[in-house]
């Protein structure tokens, strides 16, 4: 299943690439330079295309690991929480536990 996904894939990138070469120019927007000419690029359309999404899962990628980021913590605090809670709940069954057992002896 993987490698057919995969295969199809790379089948219609290539088909998109080969119906896409012309080249478009693009302007970085870069003014400021002495001759007052921008700085412009020539690249092929599906270069662009292919380079903005590589750029958008970039993107998404860096701001799930923050997100997630920010998740894991507040999970490890809650946990550290969760077994402080554990602890203390074995420590005043261990002294329940203790004080039954007195009481018994007391009543031997």
């Amino acid at each position: 299943m993987r490698m057919s996904l995969f295969v199809i894939t790379s089948v219609v990138l290539m088909i998109f690439c080969f119906d896409n070469k012309q080249f478009v120019n693009i302007n970085l927007g870069l003014n400021f330079l002495a001759d007052k000419t921008a700085l412009t690029i020539d690249l092929p359309i599906f270069m662009v295309v292919l380079l903005a999404a590589a750029f958008g899962f970039f993107l998404g990628s860096v701001s799930e690991f923050f997100r997630q980021k920010k998740r894991n913590f507040e999970n490890r605090a809650s946990l550290k929480n969760l077994k402080a809670d554990s602890d203390e709940l074995k420590r005043v069954k261990r002294q329940k536990q203790d004080q039954k057992e007195e009481i018994l002896s007391l009543l031997e």
